[in-house]
């Protein structure tokens, strides 16, 4: 599963907007909201059989650059807040499928 929200359609974006190259990343989740003057972005992505997730914000004078910051996370962290709604960002009506794949990992 690749579940690109927002702003973002494919890793590309994600890697052209942080400012980074993921060559070794397999991105589960991508989603970039921009509001009028800032944005909000949230990651989650497998790399050697962990999971992590980056968070990015800005105001309409920078851009998410220099934000890419990983944090190991775990499957029941992420079913729980996707699941309470405390992810950061709105996954846009992805929460089941987002919970189906995750349960296949």
């Amino acid at each position: 599963m690749e579940a690109y929200l927002g702003n973002w359609s494919c890793k590309e974006d994600v890697e052209r907007d942080f400012d980074v190259a993921l060559p070794n990343v397999r991105i589960l989740v991508a989603c970039y909201d921009t509001a009028p003057y800032e944005g909000y972005a949230y990651v989650l992505f497998k790399q050697k059989h962990k999971l992590y997730e980056v968070h990015g914000s800005h105001c309409s004078c920078y851009g998410l650059e220099g934000q890419w910051n990983p944090e190991e996370t775990s499957l029941a962290s992420i079913r729980h807040r996707v699941k309470e709604g405390n992810l950061g960002v709105s996954l846009d009506g992805a929460e089941s499928e987002v919970l189906s794949e995750l349960a296949k990992i």
